[in-house]
């Protein structure tokens, strides 16, 4: 299975397509923000086209007044 991940890169978050989830790269953990379980179609698709679909968004804080 693969899945699309958005992970912490040096400039904000960087998607990235996993064949596993596999929360280690080069023997370190990788915090990761957000996963998502690819259908069979969208595994073939190209890493910009998923990042158009599903682009990552902060989450929101409880209490924000700008929610």
């Amino acid at each position: 299975m693969k899945y699309l991940v958005y992970i912490t890169g040096l400039r904000g978050p960087e998607a990235q397509i996993w064949h596993e989830h596999d929360t280690y790269k080069d023997g370190k953990p990788t915090v990761v923000l957000y996963r998502r379980a690819l259908t069979p179609l969208e595994a073939n698709l190209e890493l910009d086209e998923l990042k158009r679909r599903y682009p990552y968004a902060e989450p929101t804080k409880l209490g924000d007044k700008n929610n």
